[in-house]
């Protein structure tokens, strides 16, 4: 409940959650492999695209063709593996075979599926190759997930990290070495097939150093359970992709393409932003150890799950108002002119970084307690919410109608979401939320009183600085253990 007391932490009462969880630590190495793969990637696409302009939108294409196969393959099972062995941790080898045998048909059914496509079109023999080489090396990247969600299960991000920059520096340096040496388009496409192997290679020994598990045929009782158990969490993902994304085709029926332009352009910030932190913090540091802690000691789980949000709380508003004050800097910067609508739109899209954090903390601590049919539920009064909302609103005010439709369907799905953690584990306390509040009104103080100044670097600065204050004190005065 929101107001239980949760007994004071000691190893004694942790057991195996008694060590220090390092948190930033693992989120931290994680942040790193997606730094050097974001800069490899970056050089080559700008490279492939100064090179040959149709042979970077054929990569493009490729590349979006191999998601749909991804996402087929992974069903959502990375998920499963994580519930499945919180439940059952002795059973982590056997449950990890299976995955990556349902994994495999998958990838051979989607890859399959995907050739008598590609056949039935005249895209002619090169784009044919590059699309298939290409969906193969990204398709690949679902059995890697497998053996990576072992790794952060077993709180080893750093191997994880390690592998997948080996992986990124493979592929991108034989993709640019390709590149230098003119060789064919369908050559340089091997570049993900290169990547994704050594990040399949590598996940799997890594995994193989501490844990066993059976190459064998798992029985068809396992793979039915496993594949029943996938279905309802690549539902929840299917449902995400789909109310984060109805406003565009609506947006393009009533404003047409430029319409969804300036939408895109400052939806891909603010979502990338959220993504970095959801993916990498909430996905792949913080829900393997909570869905871990939940079984083993529920009191720990609880005060992870707390000083998590407030954290959440404190790290959004600082983006939402950072993006929020420098949008009519930052989006002609990254995109040049002409995206007056943009700079005004991100105003109030940042409030969907707030959002997109609490919920996604939230789905994932729903998920921990083995919730993902109420989760999908939730997701699905999202998406009528949005459908209904883009229907009414967007017709006579595109733009707006996309913003508005959008930020009402994520914030019902949060109050959903956030409501039932909040019954169960108490998210948002009233004391941290309230020293958050002092420091935005100490903020806008300080902002309103030094605008006149005319410099605007600093009155921008002040309005920030009281929530970074708050950061420090509450870092000073976290509890060391565990941290």
């Amino acid at each position: 409940m929101a107001n239980e007391q949760i007994p004071a932490y000691s190893p004694a009462s942790a057991g195996a959650g008694s060590r220090p969880h390092r948190v930033l630590e693992k989120f931290s190495a994680l942040f790193s492999a997606l730094v050097v793969r974001e800069v490899l990637q970056a050089a080559f696409l700008i490279w492939l695209a100064r090179r040959e302009m149709a042979g970077y939108g054929q990569v493009m294409l490729a590349l979006g063709f191999g998601q749909i196969l991804f996402q087929f393959a992974d069903f959502g099972l990375n998920q499963h593996l994580v519930c499945q062995s919180s439940r059952r941790p002795a059973d982590l080898g056997g449950e990890l075979w299976t995955v990556v045998f349902v994994k495999s048909l998958l990838l051979g059914l989607g890859g399959l599926v995907a050739w008598l496509f590609i056949l039935t079109q005249d895209y002619g023999t090169s784009l044919s190759a590059i699309l298939l080489l290409l969906a193969l090396g990204v398709g690949l990247e679902s059995l890697a997930g497998a053996f990576f969600t072992v790794c952060q299960f077993q709180e080893r991000q750093h191997a994880e990290s390690r592998i997948r920059m080996a992986g990124a520096v493979a592929g991108f340096g034989f993709g640019l070495v390709a590149l230098a040496l003119g060789l064919p388009l369908r050559i340089v496409a091997l570049y993900k097939l290169v990547e994704s192997a050594i990040n399949v290679a590598g996940g799997a020994l890594a995994v193989r150093r501490r844990l066993r598990f059976p190459v064998c045929w798992p029985g068809g009782p396992a793979l039915l359970a496993t594949v029943r158990g996938g279905v309802v969490f690549a539902l929840i993902g299917l449902v995400a992709i789909i109310y984060n994304k109805a406003n565009l085709f609506f947006l393009q029926r009533a404003g047409g393409p430029a319409a969804v332009a300036q939408y895109s352009a400052t939806w891909q910030i603010v979502d990338g932003v959220t993504g970095v932190f959801c993916g990498l913090l909430l996905g792949k540091t913080l829900f393997p150890l909570l869905a871990r802690l939940v079984t083993e000691n529920f009191a720990e789980a609880t005060r992870l799950a707390r000083e998590t949000t407030r954290w959440l709380v404190l790290l959004a508003f600082v983006l939402m108002i950072g993006l929020a004050v420098e949008r009519d800097r930052f989006i002609p910067l990254i995109y040049g002119g002409g995206y007056e609508n943009a700079v005004w739109m991100q105003r109030w899209l940042v409030i969907a970084i707030g959002l997109g954090f609490l919920n996604n903390h939230a789905a994932f601590l729903m998920i921990s307690v083995n919730r993902p049919g109420v989760l999908l539920g939730f997701h699905l009064a999202g998406i009528a919410v949005n459908l209904v909302l883009c229907g009414v609103l967007i017709p006579a005010h595109p733009l707006a109608g996309a913003v508005a439709a959008i930020l009402i369907a994520k914030a019902v799905v949060g109050l959903l979401t956030v409501g039932f953690c909040q019954f169960r584990f108490g998210l948002l306390q009233a004391r941290p939320l309230a020293q958050v509040l002092a420091a935005l009104a100490a903020g806008a103080i300080l902002y309103r009183s030094l605008m006149g100044l005319g410099v605007r670097e600093l009155s921008e600065g002040a309005l920030l600085l009281p929530l970074l204050v708050l950061g420090g004190f509450w870092w000073k005065t976290r509890r060391r253990a565990p941290a």
